[in-house]
């Protein structure tokens, strides 16, 4: 299941990358993974199509994998885990209520 997942999710990365940002190699994206890495590798320019195209392969893997199992718990966990990374890939923001 988790292999299945990880190569549907390796697919979906390859195509939107393409769609969103056609200059960046896919290769080398791939190989950095969703690290903060990934924000060296590309222009300023480019990040927000990169970021685009890993959204869109998340939530893609994510969709067909429960939908072939309609549990898909691990699945979730292992999308959790990569959405952190990229969370953490695009820099954090303190939010909430400043104490006087």
């Amino acid at each position: 299941m988790v292999a299945l997942g990880q190569t549907a999710f390796i697919n979906l990365l390859v195509s939107s990358l393409k769609a969103y940002a056609p200059t960046v190699d896919s290769h080398k994206i791939i190989k950095a993974g969703a690290t903060a890495g990934v924000r060296k590798l590309v222009s300023h320019s480019e990040i927000h199509g990169v970021l685009k195209a890993y959204n869109h392969a998340l939530t893609g893997t994510f969709v067909s994998m429960v939908s072939r199992d309609g549990s898909g718990r691990l699945l979730t966990v292992v999308a959790c885990s990569f959405g952190r990374l990229l969370c953490g890939a695009c820099g954090r923001v303190r939010i909430g209520v400043e104490k006087r």
